[in-house]
């Protein structure tokens, strides 16, 4: 059984081998990383297809990029994972979503200008709490609740044990209320 610090250095040794064009590294870091990224991308786009050409253009990415990668900012996976999670946002919000509004922006006819500004003040405190969690947090919470997805998928994809996708979910959940309720949103 490969540890996760052997794994990690093995990722990056492939990185470098890709740095050099080799192009047998891509193709082992894709049979690693390619299912659970395609798993990831569909539960966002909700279309195979999309899913397929966006998994395409994530490792046509690594390929082209791979000097970027700074192991100082997080792992290989974690870096595929949010080059993958980028490129589907962008999709969402350039084809699907782009002539509907969004959820935050639809006002019942019988709301008045009062409850307006409460949805618009409530989703700002929403997104400043979000912002101010911790990285491990956030991808944990982006992985489960905006992309779908499962505890086992969160933590393939992120390079973790199931239990620590869990743990990170159940204080970010706690930092997330704890700091809705200092914003006076929740009690």
């Amino acid at each position: 059984m490969e540890l996760s610090a052997d794994r990690h250095e093995h990722d990056a040794d492939h990185l470098e081998r890709i740095r050099r064009r080799d192009e047998a590294a891509l193709g082992q870091l894709y049979d690693r990383f390619g299912g659970p990224v395609y798993s990831m991308l569909l539960r966002m786009t909700g279309d195979q297809g999309a899913a397929e050409e966006l998994l395409q253009d994530v490792f046509l990415t690594v390929w082209r990029s791979a000097s970027t990668w700074d192991p100082r900012r997080g792992s290989v996976q974690a870096w595929i994972v949010a080059i993958a999670r980028h490129r589907a946002i962008d999709y969402l919000r350039t084809t699907k979503n782009s002539s509907l509004p969004l959820m935050h922006d639809i006002v019942s006819p019988e709301a008045g200008p009062d409850e307006a500004a409460v949805k618009a003040s409530v989703a700002s405190a929403v997104r400043e709490s979000l912002d101010d969690l911790p990285k491990i947090h956030r991808d944990v919470l982006d992985a489960i609740y905006f992309a779908g997805l499962t505890h086992h998928e969160t933590a393939q994809v992120l390079g973790i044990p199931v239990g620590t996708v869990k743990s990170r979910l159940r204080l970010a959940l706690q930092r997330l209320a704890r700091s809705l309720r200092l914003r006076g949103v929740v009690r």
